[in-house]
């Protein structure tokens, strides 16, 4: 049998190099996911166009594959938390809360 001591040492050791391994891990997938993200801030009064979600339907003869991606311009009315917005047409209308994922600046 292995003494208490030593035991406990080796466990230690064992603990230590999974913590190590561990945030290793956490890093590479840490870089993965953050490799294509876009840290973008909108304010408020800037205009930008929304994904646009839609399915294809037969019995209206409409194609989500040929839908527009995106619509808009929009403009945003309000900052709801840093990454989600309140989003108004040009005309006034309300266009709801949008996540930042899901935006992009008008260019014009």
């Amino acid at each position: 049998m292995l003494e208490p001591e030593y035991r406990s040492k080796v466990l230690a050791k064992v603990f230590e190099d999974v913590r190590a391994r561990i945030s290793k891990a956490q890093g590479r997938s840490a870089r993965t996911y953050n490799l294509r993200r876009r840290d973008v801030r909108y304010s408020v009064g800037q205009r930008v166009w929304r994904r646009n979600y839609v399915l294809s339907d037969g019995s209206r003869y409409f194609t989500a594959k040929l839908a527009p991606r995106y619509v808009g311009p929009l403009v945003v009315r309000k900052v709801v938390y840093p990454w989600t917005y309140e989003l108004v047409g040009l005309n006034g209308n309300n266009a709801g809360v949008w996540h930042a994922k899901d935006l992009k600046p008008d260019t014009t």
